[in-house]
């Protein structure tokens, strides 16, 4: 097949709008701190945004603050202002007392409300840092002017949305009526970005579930149509899922003042008492099957209400559970041409705001009220190595390569013993049936080049329920290299399980499948079970071409940190290739403390990987490339000091004066960028270097192909770069190594070894002594395969 063609250069649009202007030199900010001068220690403080800034507002029109310049407050902690606010005050801080009516919560007490200068920022320097003629040489400096820039932004865009009872601001437009207790509202969100092409506002749209029924039982009564079944045990986990939903949701009671509610009670309303009365006394009116339900439990107090009583003013789900997540997450996929048209009318709502909001005003803030347009370059596909030797293919223009006809670079050594358990009963999956998928699975990855040598696997069927690790004990006593474990639905528990005894007690790989998968024999789903049992006995799918035909010995590393873990602390995994052509690679996980994403001791781990690729390969790495994920803004500094040091002092144990060249890149796919071709996704392959921070180099690349609505780039930070490659060379590589993830045919997100990382951090909780079902509940995003 022919090689793609070479670089392409397009153009695309970004969720950006470009800010044309700012006419104030400077921006005031002011610390703001509110209080209620009738109380004392933390219960003083005055928290919730909708009654600082109102308080706020009161002190303005009541005292002298500054003259008649217009203020903007985050509702927060600070203030801004275009001109200086304190030239006519004795000392920084300006004070006064107010009370107010406008609020049943607030009318009782007097607040103080105390305003004191906290800083000043040039915004002509910011320009001038985007076009390169200054810099800002602190980032905490660029952050700081950039989040008071947001927060005007923000205020002068919220005039333009509809408050609901929460105190946020949202868009009805293109609003979506469900019936699972909500509507899907929009979220306009903005964010400055100071950018080598200038300065922008990054424009985002986020779907935001709003209540559309009246009581909390109309919600119960969605959720258990939802389960299918009507619920008369109270202590049944059916109520499991609809505890999230009710916790943090605010609502009126008999008409009283709004309460929030904590959670619900262990027992039915019938069975419940409130201030020494039966609670179907307190509140009349209960129907009968409702009196069977479980009561609302009032946040702060013992307080027991039927969710008959409990009204609802239309306001955010906070706390959605997953008959409601799953529903919310598919309305809010837009397809490209929709996700365009709303973020176009974001940018025409920015401009509206620009001109009539008195704070932006104020400020001479001006865009052009379009989307930007910007450079781009969709990078050729790469040619990738596969089965049999010198065979070579390209992918499509999806990213997808077929391996029809062709089979894995590097086979596994052959698989001589193996088993089946099935967790399920024989009227499930017979002995039959499981022996006809057995070899199935036998003839798949034969066509692919790995060799099962037994096509009758024993098989052992299992219930569930019963003990996983004295169910794999018993498949394990012939002592197979693999088990297969075909499961009956998607239970995390069992998985977790099964995986956890596997990996801790036997020490045995596992693959698991669905019941459903191992009846309907799909060729692609053999295929992919064929390809991960290749990978895990040893084996490699494809390679990638290297940049340059003779590229000194570089040692590819990743890592990643998981905070998704119910064991108290957090897991580190770190992965090296062992090879000079980046196809086999090593890992090391280790606990890490909780929450903490800077890896500790890693010189130590640094030395053992260089060990290890020293061992495999005969010799030291002349280059290191770092590829780091998850990592904020706020942290790069941190990553830059601690773990890049940390990397030359485990070079110098291994060897003293060992200092290979260094190319560290961060790997960040939290964030909001997007970018479209017209109405459509961009091509496979594209990069964007324009719209990067002006302070850093990086880029944006989409190396995968989205099923569904927008793609999300990936951006990636360049820290260091020693080796000195290019900027084309640096993007390219990343592209190619994105290709060479071995269970899949095609190109992923990001480049193969910060998805094994990744994926390794996500098991840490199961690498545990403790049963899973010991465990916390399952917290984070999608299990591992």
């Amino acid at each position: 097949m022919a090689d793609s063609p070479e670089v392409e250069d397009i153009e695309v649009v970004g969720n950006y709008s470009r800010v044309e202007a700012i006419a104030s030199k400077h921006i005031y900010v002011y610390q703001v701190d509110i209080t209620n001068s009738e109380a004392s220690g933390d219960s003083a403080q005055v928290r919730e945004a909708q009654h600082r800034r109102l308080l706020f507002a009161q002190a303005l029109d009541g005292g002298d603050l500054g003259g008649k310049h217009h203020v903007v407050f985050d509702g927060r902690e600070y203030a801004y202002s275009a001109k200086a606010l304190h030239k006519r005050w004795t000392n920084d801080t300006w004070q006064t007392c107010v009370r107010t009516a406008d609020s049943a919560e607030l009318a009782q007490s007097q607040f103080q409300v105390e305003v004191r200068v906290h800083r000043r920022y040039d915004t002509k320097r910011l320009f001038d840092c985007c076009t390169g003629d200054s810099t800002i040489e602190s980032d905490s400096e660029m952050r700081g002017m950039l989040y008071a820039l947001d927060s005007i932004v923000r205020q002068g865009m919220e005039a333009l949305l509809e408050p609901v009872a929460d105190g946020r601001a949202l868009s009805s437009q293109k609003s979506i009526a469900t019936t699972a207790g909500f509507d899907v509202w929009w979220d306009y969100r903005t964010t400055l970005r100071a950018t080598r092409s200038g300065l922008f506002v990054s424009l985002i749209a986020r779907a935001v579930p709003l209540t559309n029924v009246e009581t909390a039982a109309e919600l119960a009564r969605l959720y258990l149509k939802q389960q299918q079944q009507r619920a008369n045990d109270n202590a049944s986990p059916v109520w499991t899922g609809f505890q999230q939903t009710v916790s943090g949701l605010r609502v009126s009671i008999n008409g009283a003042a709004e309460v929030e509610l904590a959670g619900l009670t262990a027992r039915a309303a019938s069975e419940l008492q409130s201030e020494g009365r039966p609670v179907l006394e307190v509140y009349a009116g209960v129907p009968a099957d409702e009196a069977q339900w479980p009561c609302a439990v009032v946040a702060g107090t013992k307080a027991v209400v039927p969710l008959h009583a409990c009204r609802i003013q239309r306001q955010v789900l906070g706390g959605i559970g997953g008959w409601q997540r799953k529903r919310l997450m598919a309305l809010s996929v837009l397809a490209p041409a929709a996700r365009a048209e709303q973020l176009q009318h974001a940018a025409q709502m920015l401009a509206t705001a620009c001109a009539q909001s008195p704070g932006l005003r104020a400020f001479g803030f001006v865009t052009d009220g379009r989307l930007a347009t910007v450079p781009a370059q969709v990078l050729p596909r790469p040619t990738l190595s596969v089965g049999p030797p010198n065979t070579r293919v390209v992918a499509d223009a999806q990213g997808n390569y077929t391996l029809d006809g062709r089979q894995v670079l590097e086979p596994a050594p052959e698989l001589r013993a193996w088993a089946v358990v099935v967790f399920a009963s024989q009227q499930r999956l017979s002995q039959a049936q499981a022996l006809a998928f057995a070899a199935q699975l036998v003839k798949g990855a034969a066509e692919l080049g790995v060799r099962i040598a037994s096509t009758r696997p024993p098989v052992f069927h299992a219930s569930p329920l019963a003990p996983i690790e004295q169910t794999l004990e018993h498949a394990c006593a012939g002592a197979p290299q693999l088990v297969v474990c075909v499961l009956p639905s998607g239970s995390v528990a069992l998985y977790g399980e099964i995986k956890r005894v596997a990996v801790t007690r036997l020490g045995v790989h596992t693959q698991c499948v669905r019941l459903q998968h191992a009846l309907g024999h799909r060729p692609k789903i053999v295929q992919s079970l064929a390809l991960k049992i290749n990978v895990k006995l040893g084996g490699v799918t494809c390679a990638a071409p290297a940049l340059r035909a003779t590229e000194p010995a570089t040692m590819l590393l990743s890592a990643d940190v998981s905070h998704k873990t119910e064991l108290g602390a957090s897991v580190v995994a770190v992965v090296w290739s062992i090879d000079t052509e980046q196809r086999r690679f090593a890992s090391c996980v280790v606990q890490h403390p909780r929450r903490q994403e800077i890896i500790e001791n890693f010189d130590a781990i640094i030395r053992h990987a260089l060990r290890v690729y020293r061992r495999h390969t005969g010799q030291k790495p002349a280059r290191i490339v770092y590829l780091r994920d998850g990592v904020s803004d706020s942290q790069v500094d941190d990553v830059r000091r601690v773990e890049l040091q940390a990397i030359e002092r485990g070079c110098a144990l291994v060897e003293a004066g060992f200092r290979p060249q260094l190319t560290a890149v961060i790997a960040r796919k939290r964030h909001h960028a997007r970018f479209l071709r017209g109405a459509q996704n961009c091509p496979v392959g594209t990069a964007v270097t324009s719209v990067v921070a002006a302070s850093t180099q990086g880029f944006y690349l989409i190396a995968h192909h989205a099923v569904a609505g927008v793609a999300r780039p990936v951006y990636y930070v360049v820290l260091l770069n020693q080796c000195r490659l290019p900027e084309p060379e640096l993007v390219a590589l990343v592209y190619r190594l994105s290709y060479t993830y071995p269970v899949v045919t095609r190109a992923v997100t990001m480049p193969a070894s910060l998805y094994y990382a990744h994926r390794l951090s996500g098991r840490g909780r199961l690498q545990t002594s403790s049963p899973f079902d010991s465990l916390p509940a399952f917290s984070g995003g999608k299990r591992p395969a």
